[in-house]
């Protein structure tokens, strides 16, 4: 599970934290590389740690310049979710759909993370409440993930060039960097939060439904919320339960879902076909196209050209 997750501090003239938002199709790489990049510009972070009892890693993750959101936090209760059928007429909840999320706490808590007024009253005391304090956001996905081997010199530059572009003027007393990144990755992040996200920091990662099908069928499940069950199992940790995909369900849910809600982001709605260039334009998304045989350090380097852009815009618009 992974550790408290308290908005970032914005005071002293502390810049507004940038709002990287990384989004696509289920098993696309957005956890992965939302790591990845949390492991280049904080490589001390808890990603990369063994794990430690809650209250200490609650009180150093305050000190961490790097925090990840996981729309996968935000499902509404199982007995809420919309029931689909597999091709063979098995009834399932869908997990993929606009409405399996609770999408006003979602907004509230990124609204929180942003800076910006919570977007929903009723948010169970996860954002800042001025009068009290602030109040933890508390992910139930794993801290530790396995990451893909880069290059150490790949990510040294990285890691340097992050860090000249997040530095809002000057390094603090303690040498982190002024400036806070909150990652915010789940597979309908756009047009929901897009709003929320800075400016050039949209990512979208395409992924074919062979690729989606191949990488998915897999793995060995998700974590999901304890009160929201699985599919009759219900392993996991304490407060966390563990969904693993029914025969079928990639290919006739998971995929299916995809089509129908990202299916505007396309041209013809065709999702293994071209982005609307239009639409891209207009909600000021960056798509990588995910081609088979690219690596993992052309991904890293791509997002990390993003970072700097998005940091670099806003550095000019202050």
């Amino acid at each position: 599970m992974e550790p408290h997750n308290h908005p970032p501090s914005t005071s002293q003239n502390r810049p507004l934290p940038l709002i990287l938002g990384i989004s696509g199709p289920s098993s696309s790489g957005k956890t992965t590389l939302a790591h990845l990049l949390r492991s280049v510009i904080a490589p001390e972070s808890p990603s990369q740690s063994q794990s430690q009892s809650q209250s200490q890693t609650a009180c150093r993750l305050q000190t961490q310049p790097v925090h990840i959101l996981h729309q996968d936090d935000f499902y509404k209760p199982e007995v809420e979710l919309p029931l689909t059928r597999t091709k063979d007429g098995t009834e399932h909840r869908d997990w993929d759909r606009s409405e399996s999320f609770d999408l006003d706490r979602f907004r509230a808590v990124v609204s929180s993370f942003a800076g910006v007024p919570a977007a929903a009253d009723n948010v169970d005391g996860d954002v800042k409440d001025e009068s009290e304090g602030e109040r933890p956001y508390t992910s139930i996905q794993p801290v530790d993930i396995n990451l893909p081997d880069v290059d150490e010199t790949i990510l040294e530059k990285s890691r340097a060039r992050l860090r000249q572009a997040l530095r809002g003027h000057e390094d603090d007393e303690e040498g982190r960097m002024q400036r806070d990144v909150v990652i915010v990755e789940g597979i309908l992040l756009y047009p929901h939060i897009t709003d929320l996200l800075s400016p050039l920091a949209r990512l979208f990662l395409r992924a074919s439904k062979e690729q989606v099908v191949r990488r998915r069928e897999g793995r060995d499940g998700y974590a999901v919320a304890a009160q929201t069950g699985t599919n009759g199992k219900g392993e996991g940790d304490e407060g966390t339960g563990w969904w693993r995909d029914p025969e079928g369900y990639v290919e006739d849910v998971v995929w299916e879902g995809y089509k129908d809600e990202m299916a505007w982001l396309f041209e013809r709605g065709d999702v293994e076909g071209n982005v609307d260039a239009g639409v891209v334009e207009r909600e000021g998304l960056s798509v990588w196209e995910g081609e088979e045989g690219k690596l993992w350090e052309d991904l890293l380097g791509w997002a990390v050209d993003r970072l700097v852009e998005a940091a670099s815009h806003s550095h000019e618009g202050a």
